[in-house]
């Protein structure tokens, strides 16, 4: 994947958003958008959370991140479904239970 887009780099969030698209990038830079499942971004949300110890709120972010460049592809009739529509990473709930 590659953001080359001059409305994505005019953003106020550019910074962020070239972070969490070079951790996206990490897992899916060898798969074509068509090819992006829910069970792969579920695995993926569940190593870095597990693995490399991120926030539920980060991975949320990486995730609303991948939504939205799904959605410009579609809108582009680069592909024709957003596969993982309507997406969330669940809160971690405490060992007590607590959120």
């Amino acid at each position: 994947m590659k953001l080359d887009s001059a409305e994505w780099e005019s953003k106020r969030s550019a910074g962020r958003n070239e972070i969490l698209f070079n951790h996206l990038n990490r897992e899916f830079k060898d798969s074509r958008l068509v090819d992006i499942k829910p069970g792969d971004v579920r695995r993926y949300v569940t190593r870095r959370i597990k693995e490399d110890g991120i926030n539920p709120a980060t991975a949320n972010r990486e995730l609303s991140f991948l939504k939205s460049i799904l959605y410009a592809a579609e809108a582009d009739e680069i592909i024709q479904t957003n596969q993982i529509r309507g997406r969330r990473v669940k809160k971690q709930t405490g060992t007590d239970g607590s959120a």
